[in-house]
C-alpha cells in the first residue's frame, strides 16, 4: 500500500479507535509532525515507525501489500501469457515460466544483495571513521549529512529527538561542552534487506575527566532516492566507565 492510501487508512483507523494525533503519537512515542506530515500523504513512513502505528491501530499492513503485489504480478502474468491452448499446456508452461523467474530473480537479489552489502558495510566503515574526526574537530554539518530529514535519534537515559534539526541541536550542544570525544567505533555486524540496513557498532568516548565510556550503537540505515540514510540512532551504554590514567 502506498501513499497517499496508507495515509488515509492510518487517519481513519485512528479516528475509529477515538484517538487525536497527539494521543497517538504519545502512544507511539513518535513526533506529531511526523504523524501529521503520514497522514497527509506526504511521506512514506519507516518501517519501525509503521510497525508501531499498526500494533497500536490493530493493523497489519504487511501482509496488505504482500497481497496486493501478489495479486498484481499474477494478473499480469496471465494478460501477457494469454495461452489459447488446453488447460493442462496452460498450467505447464505457467509452472515452467514461473519457476525460471523465480530461480533468476533468486540469483540475481544473492549476487546483488551481497555486492549491496559490502558496498554498504565499505561505506558505513568510512562514514565512523570520518565520524570520529568530524565529532572532535566540530564538523556537526558533515555528520548531519548521513541523517535522513525525520530520523530519530535515542540516548541512554534522555528524551528521544525525532527531526534532523533537533539532532543537529543536540549533537552541536555536546560538541560545544567539550564533555568527550570519541576514539573508535569498530563495527560488530550488519545486516541488509533490500533497502533497509541495521548497523550494530561498539562506540568508545573519552570523557573530559579521563574516563573510558563503551556504548553499542545500533543504526538503522535506509535507502532513499539512492542514497543510503540513518533513519533511526539508538545508543545503549554496556560498559562501567574506566579511568584511562590506571
Amino acid at each position: 500500500m502506498q501513499q497517499p492510501e496508507l495515509g488515509k487508512l492510518i487517519a481513519e483507523k485512528r479516528k475509529a479507535k477515538g484517538l487525536t494525533q497527539d494521543e497517538l503519537v504519545e502512544k507511539c512515542k513518535l513526533n506529531v509532525r511526523t504523524l501529521q506530515r503520514i497522514e497527509a500523504g506526504e511521506v512514506m513512513p519507516r518501517s519501525f515507525t509503521l510497525k508501531v502505528i499498526a500494533k497500536e491501530l490493530d493493523l497489519n499492513f504487511y501482509e496488505r501489500g504482500v497481497y496486493a503485489r501478489l495479486k498484481d504480478w499474477i494478473g499480469a502474468g496471465i494478460k501477457i501469457i494469454n495461452l489459447k491452448s488446453t488447460l493442462m499446456k496452460k498450467v505447464s508452461i505457467l509452472s515452467a515460466t514461473t519457476l525460471i523467474v523465480l530461480l533468476g530473480a533468486f540469483m540475481f537479489n544473492f549476487i546483488s544483495g551481497e555486492r549491496s552489502e559490502a558496498v554498504l558495510r565499505k561505506y558505513i566503515e568510512q562514514h565512523n571513521r570520518n565520524t570520529i574526526s568530524w565529532f572532535n574537530s566540530g564538523k556537526v554539518e558533515k555528520i548531519m549529512a548521513a541523517y535522513a530529514s525525520d530520523a530519530c535519534f535515542y540516548r541512554n537515559g534522555h528524551p528521544a529527538y525525532c527531526c534532523k534539526e533537533d539532532i543537529t541541536t543536540i549533537m552541536q550542544r555536546a560538541i560545544n561542552t567539550h564533555s568527550f570525544k570519541l576514539t573508535e567505533i569498530q563495527l560488530l555486524s550488519l545486516k541488509v534487506t533490500n533497502d533497509l540496513a541495521i548497523e550494530k557498532s561498539l562506540v568508545s568516548s573519552e570523557l573530559s575527566s579521563g574516563v573510558i565510556v563503551k556504548t553499542i550503537n545500533i543504526q538503522e540505515w535506509q535507502r532513499i532516492d539512492g542514497d543510503w540514510l540513518i533513519v533511526n540512532d539508538i545508543d545503549v551504554l554496556v560498559t562501567e566507565t574506566v579511568d584511562s590514567n590506571e
